[in-house]
């Protein structure tokens, strides 16, 4: 009997079952197999039913998500206009349609996304130009994904997904402006890569005060994140 039909029935049974009503449309049902059909489909509800989120810097998902997948951090070449601002997490299995091998220069581009950790703080400097792995998860249980900055905890009422320190390209005056993500506090070497290719790259975003309140948000400190689900 299809699954589906049987898990229906078995479920009028239950009713019956419930009611200490026993009827003869119940017999002749494995009551091993149609449990283990309950508990793979309360499994299915449980996991993966949220909204998605990425997680910058790693390649897997925290324990109260599940992945989609996986790839390579990109976004816009630091000296080149156009294109677009915010970063994409392309997966390691891309696929392709009708495409031209040769490079038009009348095209957007885009680049693999490198680490920019020279100083030590708040990322190890081995770190130092290593491109930035990614990983695109869907949340369990949960209807909203939010990005605290400046926080590592989530307001009360919230599930953590992961934390770490707000990063975006790098302010100078050649320097493309790009979105502030939060990128993961541990993050994981892509093997391979330290290349120093430097077309583009995410560095922890520092506090200038002034018209932030200095004693508050202090300037020269690296600003931290949390990415909560509710």
């Amino acid at each position: 009997m299809e699954q589906g039909l049987v898990f229906r029935n078995f479920r009028q049974c239950l009713i019956l079952w419930t009611g200490m009503l026993l009827a003869s449309e119940c017999h002749g049902y494995n009551l091993e197999e149609v449990l283990e059909e309950i508990d793979s489909r309360s499994d299915y509800q449980l996991r993966g039913n949220g909204p998605t989120f990425t997680r910058w810097g790693r390649s897997e998902c925290p324990p109260t998500s599940e992945k989609v997948y996986n790839g390579y951090m990109s976004g816009p070449k630091h000296n080149f206009g156009g294109s677009g601002s915010n970063y994409l997490c392309l997966p390691t299995n891309p696929q392709w349609g009708d495409y031209s091998a040769a490079f038009n220069n009348k095209r957007a581009v885009i680049v693999g996304v490198e680490m920019e950790t020279s100083s030590g703080k708040p990322y190890p400097s081995y770190l130092q130009d290593h491109d930035s792995a990614c990983v695109v998860c869907q949340t369990i249980n949960s209807n909203s994904i939010l990005m605290v900055p400046a926080r590592l905890t989530c307001p009360p009422g919230w599930t953590s997904q992961y934390n770490g320190y707000l990063m975006s390209e790098m302010s100078t005056a050649n320097r493309r402006r790009t979105e502030y993500i939060c990128y993961d506090g541990s993050p994981v070497q892509i093997p391979g890569s330290g290349s120093r290719e430097n077309q583009a790259m995410v560095t922890p975003v520092e506090v200038l005060c002034g018209s932030l309140d200095c004693s508050k948000y202090v300037s020269g400190r690296e600003l931290t994140c949390v990415v909560c689900s509710r």
